[in-house]
């Protein structure tokens, strides 16, 4: 594997979102993301995909519109876009990302 393509892998798992019992969040929303980092971990994406997005679904429902987590939740959907070559449908989802945390960390956080 290409010295870039590892440090992007690496890069990728580090950012995921971590969901601990201290955030609140549901046991379902727990298994969610943990079943789709492990899978996205084994490069299995496809697999991956919708653990990702039911994941993003009940974060959405669970958690506030400018939530950092919901924010690692919608990067991690948008990982997943970007690992399968899916870049149109990356983007938006990226710029999402952005979006909420540019309101919960300011504009200028680094």
């Amino acid at each position: 594997m290409p010295k870039r393509r590892t440090i992007a892998s690496i890069t990728a798992l580090l950012l995921w979102a971590g969901l601990g019992s201290a955030y609140g969040q549901s046991p379902e929303l727990r298994d969610a993301n943990d079943s789709s980092r492990t899978l996205f971990q084994q490069g299995r994406y496809a697999e991956a995909q919708p653990f990702a997005e039911e994941a993003l679904r009940l974060g959405t429902d669970e958690l506030g519109p400018a939530d950092p987590i919901l924010a690692s939740l919608f990067a991690n959907v948008a990982r997943l876009h970007q690992a399968q070559g899916a870049y149109a449908e990356a983007l938006p989802l990226f710029q999402r990302t952005l979006a909420i945390r540019e309101v919960s960390l300011g504009p200028d956080h680094p």
